[in-house]
This record gives C-alpha cells, structure tokens and sequence, in this order.
C-alpha cells in the first residue's frame, strides 16, 4: 500500500508540529538533534513500544475520517498507565539506600530513633527507660525488670480544730489527740507520762470507723486514769460524732459508738469536758448546737438536748469549767456576720 500524499499545505505547518513535538518530549541532556526540518527526536523507551509520544496540533487539519482536536489533552491517546507521562507528583524523600520513601511510611535509620525496623529491630520505642523494649531494639522478659515500687501517699500528723487536744490525770499522765492523714484519715492518741516523755507507741481509736478529713479529734480526762475521745467521722455516709475510750498507755477495748440517738447528719465538730460525775459532749447539728450527758463508761445519761436553736447559724461549741458545773461558748452567723 502506497502512503497517503501529504496535505498541500505540509510545508506551511509542519515546522509548527516539529516545534511543538519537539517542546514536548526533548528532555535536556537528552541528546536530541539540531535538524527543525522534521526530524524526530530519540524514540522514548519508556513507551510501550519504543515509539515516541504524539503531541496533536489544534492547528492542523483532521486528516479523512478523524475529528478535529480540542483544545486541551482532549482527543489525544490515553498513555499506558504507569508511563512517563500520567506519573503525578508523590510525597516521598530519598532513603538511606538511595531510593525513596513514603512520608506518611518513615523509615528507621538507627535502633533508638522510635521507629522500628521490621527486619532488624524487635522492637523501637525511643528512649524509654524501665520498660520491655532494651536499648539493642530486643524484647526483654518480663521477670527481667525491675519492679516499680507505687509511689508512697505522704504523711500528715495534724492536732486539728478541736478545742481540747490534750488532757491530763494531774501529774500522772498526759493524753494528745491528733489525726494521722496518708490516702485517708484516722485517729491516734499518744501518752505521756509527768515529765513529757512517751510512755508507749501512739494508739489508733478509730479502727473500724471512717474520720472525715477534718476530724477534729478532742479528749477529756475520765476517773480512773482513762481518756475519753470524740471527732467527727463518716462510716455511716453521713458526718456523726463517734466517742471512744482507752486507759492510759493502752489500746481501746470496744468499738467506737455514736454520741447522738440516730446517724442523720451532719454532725460535727465535737468538744467534751468531765465535770463533777458526768462526762458532757458538745457538737454542731446542721444549724444548730447540740449536747449530751454520759457517766465514765459513755453510757447516755439523757437524751441529746439543743444547747443553741437560734433562727441564725449556730457551730463550732467549746466548753469550759465555770464553777462546779460548765459553760458553753458557740459561734453565730447572722446576716452574713459571725
């Protein structure tokens, strides 16, 4: 078959299609020719089959049975996927081997950067100290590792607000209440004798119960060298006044138990004095001040009697000796004064 005759008018736009060809698919360095009188440039063997890339011109006529170009990349040939031509920009860097890598895949350089190497490292976790990965990217066992001791809560020894922390047997003993805070509160008691000096290891009274965090923890002497204690606890939920015994320089031998009838609080803030036979313990209920009467072994003597029912905020009582009996001092807020 003879090739079909050129259109008459090749000689006016072929240097046109060499120029704009030629601008497409000469790369620099790539040793192209210097003839613009038609000449083609290297084949491309990237090109499925070694041709080279055919760039239409708008400008040329359709030859018989084509459709005229668009403008654009319309109407030319689609390349071979995974050609020179539709290959678009990717996020990647060199790598140390000199090829490329993702960015959203880094690669490890060394063991220790973090980032571990599926071939070489067991495991990568950076600088982390006291953990199963070992410096050498290994996995280490589990019993080699040192146990990590649980950070201690610290220690807190507080006399609290209570007015009465310590008493006194005359010149024969001394009993200070205070309260022992670590992740929770309770109650100790220390015993002196005379001179000041311990006469035993603190005694714990509130085994059982649940102080609040401010107990405010108060004793008073009992007949018999013995010690009566009060704070504010909360084992039943809600905020009551417990009372406890203990002689001198030993533990106590029962429970604690409430000074009020029944547990619906708040009740707090306790004091309590001995005077003549009877044993009398003070405390704020909500918004009033409240009392009650025990002999020397804490059993009631009476019912709980209002000592303070004003229309105002009533809290916080002391008691002192005045006389042979006692009196009582509390503090009131009205109108936003106390």
């Amino acid at each position: 078959m003879s090739p079909r005759p050129r259109h008459a008018n090749a000689r006016r736009w072929l240097p046109v299609l060499t120029l704009t060809a030629w601008t497409a698919c000469c790369a620099p360095l790539a040793g192209c020719g210097d003839d613009t009188t038609g000449a083609q440039p290297p084949p491309d063997a990237s090109l499925p089959d070694g041709g080279t890339d055919d760039v239409a011109d708008p400008r040329r006529p359709p030859e018989d049975g084509q459709e005229p170009p668009q403008a654009g990349n319309a109407g030319a040939p689609a390349d071979p996927p995974g050609s020179r031509v539709d290959a678009g920009p990717t996020d990647a860097h060199p790598d140390p081997d000199g090829g490329t890598a993702d960015l959203a895949h880094p690669v490890s350089e060394f063991c220790g950067d973090g980032i571990r190497d599926p071939v070489t490292e067991e495991c990568d976790d950076g600088t982390a100290l006291e953990d199963p990965c070992s410096a050498d990217c290994r996995v280490r066992e589990a019993a080699l590792l040192a146990p990590t001791t649980p950070p201690q809560a610290s220690l807190e020894r507080l006399r609290g607000h209570g007015p009465h922390n310590m008493a006194s047997h005359g010149e024969s003993s001394i009993a200070v209440v205070y309260v022992e805070r670590t992740s929770s509160s309770a109650v100790h008691a220390q015993f002196l004798d005379g001179w000041g000096g311990r006469t035993a290891d603190p005694v714990e009274l509130s085994a059982g119960g649940s102080p609040t965090t401010e107990p405010n923890p108060v004793v008073a002497p009992l007949p018999g060298d013995r010690y009566a204690f009060a704070w504010t606890d909360a084992a039943s939920g809600t905020p009551d006044i417990l009372l406890q015994s203990a002689p001198a320089g030993a533990p106590p031998t029962s429970s604690p138990q409430l000074a009020h009838e029944t547990s619906s609080g708040p009740q707090q803030d306790p004091d309590m004095l001995w005077v003549g036979d009877e044993l009398i313990v003070t405390w704020s209920a909500l918004l009033d001040v409240h009392y009650r009467r025990f002999d020397a072994q804490l059993r009631p003597l009476g019912p709980s009697q209002p000592l303070a029912a004003t229309a105002d905020i009533d809290s916080f009582p002391t008691l002192a000796r005045f006389g042979d009996t006692w009196a009582a001092a509390f503090r009131v807020v009205s109108d936003g004064l106390q």
